[in-house]
């Protein structure tokens, strides 16, 4: 959701899930973050979240780098992200 020209700011919930194993399990999470424009082609994203079970990590975080081509509809990431899981 774009609040200025430069920044946006977005909610997701997502998770892991399995169906069929012995022990199956379902760790969803929920996790808010932004991305700003550095540049026409340069933006820097920061996502937290939360576990919403016992399975699930309670807390992590995570920051990216990613470099938009000409042409190209989709961010190609160009940095690793490095991500912070606390279980």
């Amino acid at each position: 959701m774009p609040v200025t020209e430069r920044l946006e700011v977005h909610a997701e919930w997502f998770g892991t899930f399995t169906q069929g194993l012995v022990d199956d399990t379902h760790r969803p999470f929920f996790s808010p973050g932004t991305h700003f424009m550095l540049a026409d082609n340069v933006e820097i994203g920061l996502r937290v979240g939360w576990g919403l079970t016992d399975e699930a990590a309670p807390f992590f975080s995570d920051t990216g780098l990613a470099l938009h081509y000409e042409g190209r509809s989709e961010p190609v990431c160009m940095a690793v992200r490095p991500r912070t899981d606390t279980a």
